[in-house]
């Protein structure tokens, strides 16, 4: 219902999202598909160089987008801040290495942070119940 009811639509796993209002600046890249709100732009690599590449492109180049962010009331970034951001992008072998190299890194955040999930569910489910007394765990070592 909400993802029907908003201007959003469903982004990809692995798509880069930057605040793009007031708290301009913070990258995240999705650990799953996800819809976002209008203070915040959503990008992905194009022509063969990868949204691994570009999300820690764009980390690097975080505080360029905090320094150029301007606005009334609060910094704001446009799509001509990233029209007019300059950046040395190397060979697509040298992409495609990085790729090799980062790929496994960026899969074990993804796993952890899914067993992480999981430990907070099952602590929240049996925290209760043992403060409640109703679920005891003498004689377990």
């Amino acid at each position: 219902m909400g993802l029907r009811n908003c201007n959003s639509r469903l982004f990809e796993e692995d798509t880069i999202i930057i605040t793009a209002r007031g708290s301009v600046g913070n990258i995240l890249l999705t650990g799953c598909s996800m819809a976002m709100n209008q203070s915040c732009f959503a990008l992905a690599g194009k022509n063969n160089i990868s949204n691994y590449y570009v999300y820690k492109l764009l980390l690097a180049n975080a505080d360029h987008f905090k320094k150029v962010a301007n606005g009334a009331t609060f910094g704001a970034i446009t799509i001509k801040t990233f029209e007019q951001t300059k950046v040395v992008l190397p060979s697509i072998s040298i992409i495609e290495k990085f790729n090799q190299c980062i790929f496994p890194f960026f899969e074990e955040i993804k796993i952890l942070s899914q067993k992480n999930i999981l430990l907070q569910e099952t602590r929240d489910l049996l925290l209760p119940r043992l403060m409640s007394g109703k679920l005891n765990v003498e004689g377990i070592a």
